[in-house]
C-alpha cells in the first residue's frame, strides 16, 4: 500500500530500494519526526542482520507499506 510519508507511522515495515539499484529491503519504523519540509523515519531492519538508520522523506512523498496498513488490522 502507498502512502504519504506524512501519514508514517511507528510499527509499519516500509520498502524501500538500498544501496544499490533492485535491492528491495524491508525496514519497521520505530520513530517518525518532522524536520523542516521533511519527515525523518528511524527506522531498524527487518531482514536477516540488524542494524538501525533514518530515512528522509519529502512530506508528500509516496513510501511502500508492506505491513502494518490499514488492511492488516
Amino acid at each position: 500500500m502507498m502512502i504519504k510519508a506524512k501519514d508514517l507511522q511507528p510499527g509499519q515495515v516500509i520498502r524501500v530500494e538500498y544501496g544499490d539499484y533492485g535491492n528491495w529491503q524491508k525496514f519497521c519504523v520505530e520513530k517518525v519526526r518532522p524536520s523542516g519540509s521533511k519527515v525523518v523515519a528511524d527506522v531498524c531492519s527487518s531482514g536477516g542482520y540488524s542494524f538501525k538508520t533514518d530515512f528522509s522523506f519529502r512530506m508528500d512523498e509516496e513510501v511502500d507499506v508492506v505491513e502494518g496498513g490499514a488492511e492488516d488490522a
